[in-house]
């Protein structure tokens, strides 16, 4: 009799990770630096035996921290959802987390899937800077001229070139769509909270550093607001240090999908 033949069943699971960037060179796999792709890849090749390659939702910038990133990776192991958060962490150093495990359809991508993403950069508002906290909030001394700041956020908001905010190549298009833009304050506690659909490299570190300039008497609201305009490349700024911003939410139509969803688009198992 001829032998059976094999098939193999490829399950596509999405993870929802929380990481501190401080020790990595961002989320894309760079050469001979430690990633968060890197230490992710690692551990489900630990974990499943396979050569496994994951796809996030942003490849977030080095030391950029996140609670809210979503990757996704396909894999033959039929663990068991708990499994693989589980059997993830385990291998995973301690700074980066899998917080839930989903089975998605097979067509799920989580970049191209997702309609905005809110990232969160938090400063520290108070004459000295935090000896528990410099990895985690940007320090600023000085008294911020919230009022002015808050008028030049919305100046933003809505679809417009991004190109003073942005270190793109030329070829690169700088139009983006803004749809939030707050600051929030909570005690010395100071967020810009952003939401929108996509965003260029540096475009939320430089729109806060341009924000504080004019906070701190440096910069008009009207000097901001013909910058914002000009349609110059990369004139805004400074470009904030990392540590400060956090990747919040990923935001999607059909995700997290169902509990107790089955993974679709499978390929048949063996029968006999």
């Amino acid at each position: 009799m001829a032998p059976e033949a094999v098939f193999s069943t490829l399950y596509k699971i999405a993870l929802l990770l929380e990481y501190e960037g401080t020790n990595y060179a961002g989320f894309q796999i760079q050469p001979h630096q430690p990633t968060i792709q890197g230490e992710l890849e690692r551990a489900l090749a630990r974990l499943t035996g396979e050569a496994v390659r994951v796809f996030p939702a942003s490849r977030t910038d080095a030391g950029t921290h996140a609670w809210g990133q979503v990757i996704s990776f396909s894999t033959e192991k039929p663990h068991s959802l708990e499994a693989f958060v589980r059997g993830v962490n385990f291998y995973l150093p301690s700074d980066i987390r899998v917080q839930v495990s989903y089975w998605v359809a097979s067509s799920f991508d989580p970049r191209r899937d997702a309609y905005a993403r809110e990232y969160h950069y938090r400063m520290l508002r108070r004459p000295a800077p935090s000896a528990l906290l410099k990895r985690y909030v940007h320090h600023v001394s000085r008294h911020l001229d919230l009022e002015g700041m808050r008028e030049c956020a919305n100046w933003l908001i809505g679809r417009r070139d991004f190109a003073p905010f942005s270190s793109e190549q030329r070829n690169v298009s700088t139009i983006r769509e803004l749809n939030r833009l707050d600051l929030v304050e909570n005690g010395d506690f100071l967020t810009m909270e952003v939401e929108g659909s996509a965003f260029l490299a540096q475009q939320i570190r430089r729109t806060a550093g341009a924000l504080l300039e004019v906070g701190m008497g440096r910069l008009e609201v009207k000097a901001f607001q013909q910058m914002a305009d000009s349609g110059q490349r990369g004139i805004a700024g400074p470009t904030l240090p990392a540590n400060g911003l956090y990747l919040v939410k990923v935001l999607y139509k059909d995700f997290p999908p169902r509990e107790g969803m089955l993974p679709s688009g499978t390929l048949p198992t063996n029968k006999k």
